[in-house]
């Protein structure tokens, strides 16, 4: 089943059962004291409700950015994985520094990539695997000096991979504050407050009412949960561009490198 469905399926449940306990709260407590009317102001509501909306609606787009900026650097670092293998064509035994290059994108794709989703954490061995590429990298040290730029724009290309690296890792383990999260808790009570006060009569349409923003607001909060690790959860980040880096390393070398699998 759909992953979507079943967080949906369950926001729904909840949706309905906040305005029912409201319902149920407000016939029990005004039979007994019988108090009609409105309860609060209104308004006080309103602003409150304009505030809390617009905080959600900032951290939406603080974490859709972040997620943007998530994929750009899992893009740059296969990119520049794959233009290392390119470069290093030029190279005489050259051979097993390609062969670190894919073995480190393999890792990353088959190791590392479960590691980020289940538990935030980068791979002890994937990252072995990186420390392999550079040590095959000072074998490709040049002896004739028409070769040493080239060497240098690989190193280049190497550095821009261990960066995008780090700032992948730094992702991983959120990017809210916890208290932002303090605020999204005591919000949604909040929200949940001013709907039983503001609706004693219990007006169907009301509680109509009650369940779209009770439904809106969860929704809200879980996309936020959701985007705060943009590489774990229902919507995250990928590995696709490893996948189609690996799969390029091995249409230019199949000989050296092998079938990729993943």
């Amino acid at each position: 089943m759909n992953s979507y469905v079943i967080v949906f399926g369950l926001i729904l449940l909840v949706s309905v059962a906040v305005p029912a306990g409201l319902l149920a709260l407000r016939r029990f407590r005004f039979s007994r004291s019988k108090r009609r009317g409105k309860m609060i102001n209104g308004t006080i509501f309103s602003l409150f409700a304009s505030l809390y909306a617009f905080f959600l609606g900032f951290c939406v787009v603080t974490l859709w950015t972040t997620f943007g900026n998530a994929k750009n650097v899992v893009t740059t670092e296969a990119t520049s994985l794959l233009v290392a293998n390119y470069l290093s064509r030029s190279f005489n035994a050259s051979g097993g520094f390609r062969e670190a290059l894919a073995s480190y994108a393999q890792s990353v794709i088959q190791d590392e990539w479960p590691a980020m989703d289940k538990n935030d954490i980068m791979n002890p061995e994937t990252q072995h695997r990186f420390n392999q590429i550079w040590d095959a990298f000072r074998v490709l040290k040049p002896t004739e000096k028409e070769d040493n730029p080239l060497y240098t724009n690989l190193s280049v290309s190497l550095v821009e991979v261990a960066r995008q690296r780090n700032i992948r890792s730094l992702m991983l383990s959120g990017n809210i504050y916890p208290p932002v999260w303090v605020i999204i808790i005591f919000g949604f009570f909040g929200i949940c407050v001013g709907l039983y006060y503001t609706n004693p009569e219990q007006d169907p349409g009301q509680l109509l009412v009650e369940f779209v923003v009770v439904f809106t607001v969860l929704s809200c909060i879980y996309f936020i949960y959701d985007m705060d690790t943009p590489f774990s959860g229902i919507l995250n980040v990928s590995p696709q561009a490893f996948v189609n880096a690996l799969i390029r390393m091995q249409e230019m070398s199949p000989m050296t490198l092998g079938p990729a699998s993943f």
